[in-house]
């Protein structure tokens, strides 16, 4: 509040000049010179007197209960400081408290109207803003969007919700949108994806709202970001600042262009009706083209103006593949065979140093990654098959077993089995296709030709005959059950028939009560 010209009103008072003469030369009210020449009479002020002081001095003499009035002004510090750590204080409360401190100070009190200007003088210079001036390229702000907009099922004629991801690049304000199903992690990376697409460039910032799909904890001090959303920031080479919890001026561009789509789509598209996501955001689409080209209000050019003339070229490019979602397991134990279970279902294996060690897992649809201590040390592709559940290395195997593996191979095996006979050939080629880690099948093989020192060639071969012949499964366990049962009969042919114990029956019983059956059938 600017002091009055006091100095002057008192010379042309003591001069001659009138009241209503000095307030049109001084520009101020009546009642302000009136006040100021009956204050002047009291004390019987001379021109000397008045021209020595300045216009503050001059008030001060003319009106010392004001001064009394500053020596009882509240603490506006200490009053904005009750006001922001408890909500429930208010201005009234705090003025009261006031009023009952001067009157233990036997003073006298501002009136809660002074009260309030005093603070809300002090509350103005607190709050001064100031224009930021943005970087081209740096930083681009996203968010969901409040309003939620529907589709309809063409099926059920159901309306299902369509919540919108947007974002824009804080210089340009370049601005994308997009229609999801749910705001899950999934439609939160997807997004991103699309966003960078469109943006044809990656910001060296991303500025999100704390919301759980992006920021984990955000307190003071301490900023957790989504394990997920992280991974993406580092395939894209970008970083993740969280606004401030409350703040909404810290992402002001995407608030402000949320408040736009509201306006210029969401109304606009109010009365039409989408049988699909995809409707929807061609539609949106089209408003968004029409938003970006839309000159602005004070500024040259427009949003798609800006960016591709400046913004797009100091973007950072794009890699060479989208970020692909992925799916993170901690905790996980190394077992005794070196793998490692997930899903309850497959095993992937590991080096065999860290047996007993707690690894995690990030797995995607392509590709599974095992990670110790931040540091990858083994990459798997995904298994979808249940019925070869393990994914294993030579590499990752133990050092015995590596060498062994070097001693047998197919070939080994190949021309060993050939050696017996051709179709022997087939059935241990059978058994090492059967497996999807043919290392895992070296064991059944062994076995296999191992029989021919018990049978002898010629029964190995003529077993393995029957096999390839009859369209069996070729494995050790066929091979053995036809060897075993072949023996038996060339036991039965040479001696008494056998007296059966217990529940035991050789396939000659079987064989004499199929022969019984058709003798029975004949009468």
């Amino acid at each position: 509040m600017a002091i009055p010209k006091y100095q002057n009103i008192l010379k042309l008072h003591l001069k001659g000049v009138s009241n209503l003469r000095i307030a049109k030369i001084c520009n101020c009210s009546r009642t302000t010179v009136v006040g100021a020449v009956n204050e002047c009479n009291k004390l019987e002020l001379t021109l000397s007197q008045v021209e020595k002081m300045s216009d503050a001095q001059l008030k001060q003499t003319l009106y010392p209960h004001q001064e009394r009035e500053q020596k009882n002004k509240p603490d506006v510090e200490a009053i904005a400081d009750e006001l922001t750590s408890n909500k429930d204080v208010t201005l009234k409360l705090l003025w009261k408290e006031y009023v009952e401190d001067c009157r233990e100070k036997k003073a006298a009190p501002l009136m809660y109207s002074r009260f309030c200007y005093y603070y809300q003088q002090h509350a103005a210079k607190k709050h001064v803003s100031g224009h930021i001036e943005r970087e081209s390229g740096f930083s681009a702000e996203v968010d969901w969007g409040g309003t939620i907009m529907h589709w309809q099922d063409v099926y059920t004629g159901e309306l299902l919700d369509a919540y919108l991801f947007v974002a824009c690049l804080s210089y340009s304000r370049y601005t994308y949108c997009e229609a999801f199903a749910n705001q899950i992690m999934d439609s939160w990376i997807i997004a991103h994806n699309h966003m960078f697409r469109f943006f044809q460039g990656v910001p060296k910032i991303l500025i999100c709202d704390n919301l759980k799909t992006g920021v984990v904890k955000h307190i003071k001090g301490e900023t957790k970001i989504n394990q997920t959303y992280l991974e993406l920031a580092k395939h894209y080479g970008t970083v993740i600042s969280p606004a401030r919890v409350r703040h909404p001026k810290g992402k002001p561009n995407v608030e402000d262009s949320v408040g736009i789509i509201a306006n210029n789509v969401i109304a606009a598209l109010r009365h039409q009706i989408f049988n699909s996501l995809g409707e929807l955001n061609k539609a949106i689409y089209e408003k968004i083209e029409e938003i970006n080209a839309c000159p602005f209000q004070k500024r040259e050019g427009s949003r798609k103006l800006l960016f591709k003339q400046v913004e797009c070229n100091d973007l950072q490019p794009l890699p060479a593949t989208p970020y692909e979602l992925a799916e993170w397991h901690t905790s996980l134990k190394v077992q005794y065979n070196y793998h490692v279970k997930v899903d309850k279902w497959f095993y992937y294996s590991v080096p065999s140093q860290y047996i007993g060690k707690q690894v995690s897992l990030r797995m995607t649809t392509t590709v599974v990654e095992i990670f110790f201590s931040s540091e990858r040390i083994a990459t798997h592709t995904k298994n979808y098959d249940k019925r070869h559940p393990y994914r294993t290395e030579i590499l990752h195997m133990p050092t015995a077993q590596q060498e062994a593996q070097q001693r047998w191979n197919e070939r080994r095996f190949l021309s060993w089995a050939n050696s017996i006979g051709p179709h022997t050939g087939k059935v241990v080629s059978g058994v090492l296709s059967s497996r999807q880690v043919i290392q895992q099948a070296y064991p059944g093989c062994m076995a296999l030709l191992n029989l021919a020192q018990t049978y002898g060639n010629e029964h190995l071969e003529q077993v393995c005959t029957e096999i390839i012949d009859s369209g069996l499964s070729p494995s050790f366990t066929n091979v053995k059950n036809l060897l075993a049962a072949m023996a038996q009969e060339s036991t039965a042919g040479t001696s008494a028939k056998p007296v059966p114990k217990g529940l035991l029956r050789d396939p000659s019983y079987y064989r004499e009560m199929i022969a019984q059956g058709d003798t029975h059938d004949q009468r």
